[in-house]
C-alpha cells in the first residue's frame, strides 16, 4: 500500500462517518419535533397522578388520619394515613427526628390516593402531644 492510497482510504471513511453523522442529526431532529421534550412528559403525568389521588381518597371515603397508642414508658406506635403526595414522607420524617423522636419498625403503604406509615416511635410518651404534631405536620404539607 501506498501513502497516496492510504490517505484516500481515510479520506473516504472520514466522508462516511460524516455523512451517517448528518443522517443521525435529521433522524434526531425528527424525533424531538414528533415528541414533546421529557419535562412536559413528565410534568403531566405528575399533574394527572396529583389529580387522580385526590380523587381516589374522595371516592373511597379516606380521609387524613394520626392515631398513637403508647406501647412502653418512651415508646409509641403510630398510624398515620394522608394523601399520597411526593415529598410528604420525607417531610414527616424529619419534622418527627427534629423532636428527637426516633423511628423503629416502620411502614410505609400506599393504595388509592393514600399513604399509610405504620411505625414504633422511641423518645417520647406524650401520645396527645405527638399526634397533634404528626396531624399538624400532614395539614401544612
Amino acid at each position: 500500500m501506498t501513502k497516496a492510497y492510504i490517505i484516500k482510504d481515510a479520506i473516504t471513511y472520514i466522508e462516511e462517518l460524516d455523512s451517517q453523522v448528518s443522517e443521525l442529526k435529521d433522524e434526531l431532529l425528527e424525533l424531538e419535533t414528533r415528541y414533546p421534550p421529557r419535562e412536559e412528559i413528565k410534568s403531566s403525568i405528575k399533574d394527572e397522578n396529583k389529580f387522580a389521588a385526590k380523587k381516589d381518597m374522595k371516592n373511597y371515603g379516606i380521609e387524613p388520619e394520626v392515631k398513637v397508642n403508647p406501647i412502653d414508658d418512651n415508646k409509641v406506635w403510630i398510624k398515620v394515613v394522608y394523601e399520597k403526595k411526593m415529598g410528604v414522607f420525607t417531610k414527616l420524617v424529619d419534622a418527627i427526628t427534629r423532636l428527637g423522636l426516633e423511628f423503629n419498625d416502620t411502614n410505609l403503604t400506599t393504595s388509592n390516593g393514600a399513604a399509610v406509615i405504620s411505625s414504633c416511635l422511641e423518645g417520647m410518651n406524650d401520645v396527645e402531644e405527638t399526634e397533634e404534631m404528626i396531624m399538624s405536620v400532614i395539614s401544612s404539607i
